[in-house]
């Protein structure tokens, strides 16, 4: 499936991979969803931020997250809604979590 709109030069994209210990996973995912939702209600930067999670391990959680630049982002780093995510990752995490920062390309 082709996106409607082609990401924008100079966006910011995430790819984030974090395993949860299981006895943290609803606390984590409350936390997730609060940050998800704060992005992409408030953020006018924010252009996408999905949430998934593997189909074998429900402890694995993938994110896809698109900002229009790296204001955005910093702006996303800033928000309040994150600090909670933040702080319990240390306590929710079983593992160090795994982030790839990319740019888009277009085609030739």
């Amino acid at each position: 499936m082709r996106p409607i709109d082609p990401l924008p030069q100079g966006a910011v994209v995430l790819f984030l991979e974090l395993v949860v210990k299981p006895e943290h996973r609803a606390e984590f995912v409350e936390a997730l969803w609060e940050d998800a939702n704060g992005a992409l209600d408030t953020e006018a930067g924010c252009l996408r931020f999905d949430v998934t999670v593997d189909s074998q391990d429900p402890n694995r959680f993938m994110l896809f997250e698109v900002y229009r630049d790296a204001g955005a982002r910093a702006i996303h780093r800033a928000a309040p809604y994150l600090k909670r995510i933040g702080a319990g990752l240390d306590t929710w995490l079983a593992e160090p979590s795994r982030m790839v920062v990319s740019s888009p390309i277009g085609p030739d």
